[in-house]
């Protein structure tokens, strides 16, 4: 198809010589011969705006050639003048990866902006331009046109352009200008509402955070609005402050100090899971959300039945699948049940592959970490325990495992009803 070189129609030589000589239809049919057009080209007759090369066609100026072959061109592609004058946005909108990733982040509904931007209504101004200028044409038509345009289509594409020609010329100036910032409001994410804008009211908010009084955000609040009414700021309230506070990480150990601040900010080194059995194993004592009677003789003979009994569970977990390698129950947690779960885990290894075989790695927690160490690494090829409390995959095993099995249970503490008396004696404890 015809286009635009350095400000001119230019046809390629494949378009003016492309098809069959002896076709009677005009649109098969090659505009010129291949021997025709060396004849004009080595008597200068047209003129070549630029030479062809590998993968870059030979251009010639479509006002340079003769009348009928001008006629022949019309003929088989129309008139090269009007059919580029005539530049549709749908045709020219294109999508803009760059600007759809930039823009999805200043979008509420997370859809981001279309993909008609500012890049097709600049390419269709440069086209129009060159189109009226090479028909001795004035160009101060050209913005009104193109606007006119651009609101024809505008609900199409979703669209958020200036309808006035005026504006948008200025957007599109200010666009080739700052780029896709240039599309973003000043007034998103209510900038302008912000009460704490300045670099001392910044610092003066933050400090007062992260006090190691652990403040509540009304006091906060309060104190920060003493200064603030000197110093002519505006007030704030204890949401604002809740806000920042979120926003300031550095505050975190001055409020809640050094380990809440590890559990929960500090932890940055995301795992993946074993990718194989007996790769890593994990082991946690668990006070059960099961709920038991046992019936004690108190000081004056008399027989007590208390109902609040929860047994204790200390569970050897796989990760690889959450499949229980080994447990142990008891009343309460300590080193010889934990001893009876790895005792137990390796019966069942051998149950299942017909051999002892240890775990590349263990996790635990720090629970008689000086009475356990040697009895884990004899256990494990690399003995790891816990750095923070948060640390063990076991614990959010324990919490699913509550919510979709024990609480089916009538003594589940998350149940209400009568909790069933079953005896200590009957449970099985040891």
């Amino acid at each position: 198809m015809p286009e635009y070189y350095k400000n001119t129609i230019c046809l390629s030589y494949g378009e003016l010589t492309a098809g069959d000589p002896k076709a009677g239809d005009v649109e098969k049919a090659p505009v010129m011969t291949v021997v025709i057009y060396r004849h004009l080209y080595n008597r200068n007759q047209v003129t070549v705006l630029r030479r062809g090369c590998y993968g870059t066609p030979t251009l010639i100026e479509y006002r340079s050639l003769p009348l009928r072959f001008k006629e022949r061109v019309c003929a088989k592609y129309g008139d090269p003048e009007r059919s580029l004058l005539k530049c549709d946005l749908r045709n020219m909108a294109v999508k803009d990866l760059k600007a759809e990733a930039f823009h999805q982040g200043y979008s509420f509904d997370g859809r981001g902006f279309d993909r008609l931007t500012p890049e097709a209504v600049m390419a269709l101004y440069d086209r129009r331009t060159m189109a009226w200028r090479s028909r001795n044409g004035s160009t101060r038509e050209v913005w009104p046109v193109i606007s006119r345009e651009l609101n024809a289509v505008q609900a199409e594409f979703g669209c958020r352009l200036p309808e006035n020609a005026v504006s948008l010329r200025r957007k599109v100036a200010l666009y080739r200008e700052q780029g896709y910032a240039s599309l973003i409001s000043k007034k998103h994410g209510n900038a302008n509402g912000r009460k704490v804008k300045s670099r001392e009211q910044d610092a003066l908010l933050t400090e007062l955070i992260g006090y190691g009084g652990n403040l509540n955000f009304e006091r906060i609040a309060e104190m920060y609005n003493t200064v603030a009414s000197r110093m002519n700021w505006p007030a704030v309230t204890a949401a604002t402050v809740s806000n920042h506070a979120q926003k300031k990480a550095c505050t975190h150990p001055g409020r809640h100090g050094a380990k809440e601040y590890f559990n929960s900010r500090a932890m940055q080194v995301k795992r993946s899971g074993p990718t194989c059995p007996l790769y890593f194993w994990t082991s946690d004592g668990w006070d059960t959300e099961l709920l038991y009677a046992e019936k004690k003789t108190n000081r004056d003979g008399h027989s007590v039945t208390t109902y609040h009994h929860r047994p204790n569970v200390v569970l050897l977990l796989d990760p690889f699948n959450n499949y229980i390698i080994g447990y142990a129950i008891g009343t309460n947690e300590s080193a010889a049940l934990i001893r009876q779960v790895y005792r137990n885990a390796m019966e069942h290894v051998r149950e299942l592959f017909g051999g002892y075989y240890k775990p590349w790695q263990i996790q635990t927690d720090n629970y008689q970490k000086k009475n356990l160490k040697p009895f884990y690494e004899a256990c494990t090829q690399y003995y790891t325990p816990a750095a923070v409390g948060n640390a063990k995959v076991i614990e959010p095993f324990f919490h699913r495992w509550n919510d979709e099995c024990f609480r089916l249970f009538r003594n589940s503490s998350g149940i209400r009803g009568e909790i069933p008396k079953v005896p200590a004696a009957e449970r099985g404890l040891h």
